[in-house]
């Protein structure tokens, strides 16, 4: 699971340089520094990015379900919901 995290973090990091990227390659493109191609592989690559770390929340989230049914610890309500009570989060590292 730690590996896991990690890898959400290198993820994050990962799409913010992408969207760094579709910015300067926008200003690059106006200034006629850059051709259209350019702009649309910088914005291919930011969207390989968020799906990329989107199938990896995902993963990390189910993985953390088993967890969680395993030990008999996942509670759902009469709503269906499931309360994430995990003192971990992704914020602010």
């Amino acid at each position: 699971m730690a590996t896991m995290i990690v890898g959400l973090h290198d993820g994050k990091e990962t799409v913010r340089l992408a969207e760094r990227q579709v910015r300067r390659t926008s200003i690059l493109q106006e200034s006629g520094r850059a051709e259209t191609r350019d702009l649309l592989e910088a914005q291919d690559d930011l969207l390989d990015a968020q799906n990329a770390l989107t199938g990896a929340l995902v993963d990390y989230t189910v993985q953390r379900l088993r967890l969680w049914n395993g030990i008999e610890r996942l509670k759902i309500e009469t709503t269906g919901m499931w309360h994430d009570s995990a003192p971990e989060t992704l914020e602010g590292r």
